[in-house]
Parts: C-alpha cells; sequence; structure tokens
C-alpha cells in the first residue's frame, strides 16, 4: 500500500500488543519510507519480536553512504515502548547496549555538509540527526537485575549525548503483568 500510493510517510506509529510483525518485516517497510522522520514502535504489553539487534544494527548510520542506501536516513526522532521481558533469563533478551549505543551515536552525529543550510531544506538530499531518542522497558520483578546491568552500561554512553543536545528518555519499570 505504501508503494501504491507513492506517499512520503513522515511518521510511523505501529501499535499492539499482539504484534506479529517480525524484524525483517519491520526492516522492508523501512526500507521503502525514506521520508519517515518519526517511528514509534509501541508494543503494549505484549512482547514483538520487532526490537531486536537487528532492527539496531539496521538503524546505524554509516559516513559516506548515501541516502539512497541509508536505512531511514531523515530519522530524528525514534520511540520504543513496552519491550516486554518474560521471567525467564533467556527469552527474549533486552537489546546489546552496545549496538543501541552505537545506533544512536551515529544518528546523532550525522553532519550536514554545509552549515548554512538547515536541517529542514537539507533533510530532502542528506542523512539529518536525530534529535530524540526514547526507550521505555517494562519488565517483572524477576528480570529487574538484567534491566539495571543494561541500564548501569547504557546510560552513561547516551548521557553524554544528552549533553550535547540529544534530547533522551530512558525508563524502566517493573510491573506484574
Amino acid at each position: 500500500m505504501i508503494l501504491r500510493s507513492s506517499c512520503q510517510l513522515k511518521k510511523m506509529i505501529l501499535y499492539g500488543g499482539q504484534m506479529t510483525l517480525s524484524d525483517n518485516a519491520l526492516l522492508n517497510i523501512l526500507s521503502i519510507t525514506p521520508h519517515l522522520r518519526s517511528l514509534t514502535l509501541d508494543t503494549g504489553l505484549g512482547y514483538s519480536a520487532i526490537s531486536t539487534d537487528e532492527l539496531f544494527k539496521a538503524l546505524i548510520y554509516r559516513p559516506g553512504t548515501s541516502t539512497s542506501t541509508t536505512l531511514i536516513p531523515q530519522l530524528r526522532a525514534l520511540k520504543i515502548d513496552y519491550i516486554r521481558l518474560h521471567p525467564q533469563n533467556t527469552q527474549p533478551k533486552l537489546p546489546d547496549p552496545d549496538i543501541v549505543s552505537a545506533m544512536v551515536t551515529s544518528r546523532r552525529n550525522i553532519q550536514i555538509p554545509d552549515s548554512s543550510i538547515s536541517i529542514s531544506s537539507a533533510s530532502n538530499n542528506h542523512c539529518t540527526p536525530l534529535e530524540s531518542f526514547k526507550l521505555h522497558l517494562v519488565h517483572p520483578p524477576e528480570r529487574m537485575n538484567d534491566v539495571i546491568e543494561w541500564g548501569d552500561t547504557i546510560k552513561p554512553r547516551l548521557r553524554a549525548l544528552e549533553s550535547e543536545g540529544l534530547t533522551l528518555v530512558l525508563k524502566t519499570e517493573c510491573r506484574y503483568t
């Protein structure tokens, strides 16, 4: 439907506690939405297979690549809500903090070629820097130690980007479901 309509989708919000979209299907959708500026993934109260290391790896910006080969080159805001963890320590696992940090850092540090060009006018031909990253983890009490360790690893890295202007929200919540 996105391809047929030839629309230039700027904002996408995917909801659903029973979201059955795989990370590969999501990556396929994102590959045909190069004008997307805001992406929200809200998995509701159920775990979704879309918030994986593969998603974060695919979103890493590699300097020197063209906008046609960069996934969502104009992404400015990324929000992921309710990555629901199961009580078992095996599945699903938290996203690798090194990969998440690399993605956010790479997206935040995108340089616009000419400093006299505004982000809005440059966005049609260039990759734009990430302005906002929000991640909300909901976990049962049995996974609290995993989440604390994950947060202790990633928070200092991302807080440095926050001091450089990135809007950053990292929230964990302990809840019985």
